[in-house]
């Protein structure tokens, strides 16, 4: 019943397309959690919990990435596992010095390996700084990046949230 009233005064269409809509486009792109990082100061052996951390009995993490939009799979995930390989830190970089950084594994329903899912959600993080909690938002180029060129869907905009496709 809350979002009922809460739904219509959020002031961005990105917000309102996820507030009732689990399966909203951009929901599904992104990962379930990132971190937006600056990439000058950011260490992965971090002690802080919730951070990504690469293990300690990794290889050592590979080079960040050097252009905007580019990601990586830095390092192997700490984590409790017994496939050290099956889980990783992925990083992207958005503009400059900014970055975000998520978990990514291999198992996907999907047939997605690790790095075909942090390029995807790299290109998802990207796009929805960008065009939707930058300065000024642009829905319409957020979901066209977010579903992709070859994507039949349109966008009708609809009462609090849903992204109906056409």
């Amino acid at each position: 019943m809350r979002q009922r009233t809460m739904c219509p005064i959020l002031t961005r269409e990105w917000a309102r397309s996820v507030c009732d809509n689990p399966w909203a486009a951009i929901q599904q792109s992104l990962p379930d959690r990132f971190e937006l990082v600056d990439l000058s100061r950011v260490r992965f052996q971090s002690p802080e919990p919730r951070k990504p951390r690469c293990a300690r009995s990794a290889s050592p993490p590979r080079a960040f990435p050097a252009r905007a939009g580019e990601t990586v799979l830095l390092c192997a995930l700490e984590i409790g596992s017994s496939d050290p390989e099956k889980f990783h830190v992925a990083l992207v970089r958005i503009d400059g010095q900014l970055g975000a950084a998520w978990s990514v594994w291999n198992d996907s329903p999907a047939g997605e390996n690790a790095a075909m899912r942090a390029a995807r959600e790299g290109r998802a993080i990207v796009a929805f700084v960008r065009y939707a909690i930058g300065k000024q938002e642009d829905f319409p180029q957020l979901y066209a990046t977010i579903r992709g060129p070859n994507s039949r869907a349109g966008i009708r905009r609809l009462e609090c949230g849903d992204t109906a496709r056409r």
